[in-house]
C-alpha cells in the first residue's frame, strides 16, 4: 500500500515542513503574562503611595455652620407674587425716586416722561445723507481683459 500511496503522490505540489516553535509560543504567553503582572503591580504601588501620601482632607475643611430651611423654599402662591410684583412695577412707573443721586440721576413717572417728550420732541440724532457720496472710478482698467478677448488676439480674432 505504500507504494500505491507515493505512486499517486504528485511531485509538484510541496507543504511547509517547519510549523511553528512551540517553545517560542510559551515563552511569548509567558512573557505576556509576566508584563501584566509587573503592570499591575506598578499601577497598585503607585495608588498604595498616593493614596497614602495624600494629606487628610477632613483635618483641613472649615466649620461652617449647616443652613438648612425649615421648609422647601416653592412658590406656595404665585397669584399673590404676582399681584405683589405688579403692584411694586406700578408704583416704581408711577413715582419719583432717584437712580443714582451722586450724578442727579432722578426717576420720574411714566406719563410725565411722555409729556415732556411729546414738548419737547426726540433727540436729534445725525442724519444720514439721502445720497451718500460716492468716490469716482479710475479711467484707465485695473484688471486685465477677460480671457476670451485675450486669446482673440493673441491667435488673430475671435473664433
Amino acid at each position: 500500500m505504500s507504494e500505491a500511496s507515493a505512486s499517486r503522490q504528485n511531485e509538484s505540489v510541496r507543504f511547509e515542513e517547519t510549523d511553528f516553535s512551540a517553545r517560542a509560543i510559551r515563552w511569548f504567553v509567558v512573557g505576556l503574562a509576566g508584563l501584566l503582572v509587573f503592570t499591575f503591580a506598578i499601577c497598585g504601588g503607585l495608588l498604595w503611595a498616593f493614596f497614602s501620601l495624600a494629606p487628610n482632607t477632613d483635618e483641613r475643611l472649615p466649620t461652617l455652620p449647616e443652613a438648612r430651611a425649615e421648609a422647601p423654599l416653592l412658590q406656595t402662591a404665585p397669584s399673590a407674587d404676582l399681584i405683589r410684583i405688579k403692584t411694586r412695577s406700578t408704583r416704581l412707573l408711577n413715582s419719583y425716586g432717584w437712580i443714582d443721586r451722586k450724578n442727579g440721576v432722578v426717576r420720574i413717572p411714566i406719563e410725565e416722561a411722555m409729556r415732556i417728550l411729546v414738548s419737547r420732541g426726540m433727540p436729534s440724532t445725525a442724519r444720514v445723507p439721502d445720497r451718500p457720496e460716492i468716490p469716482p472710478v479710475k479711467s484707465g482698467p485695473s484688471l486685465p481683459p477677460p480671457v476670451s478677448q485675450r486669446a482673440g488676439d493673441e491667435f488673430g480674432g475671435n473664433r
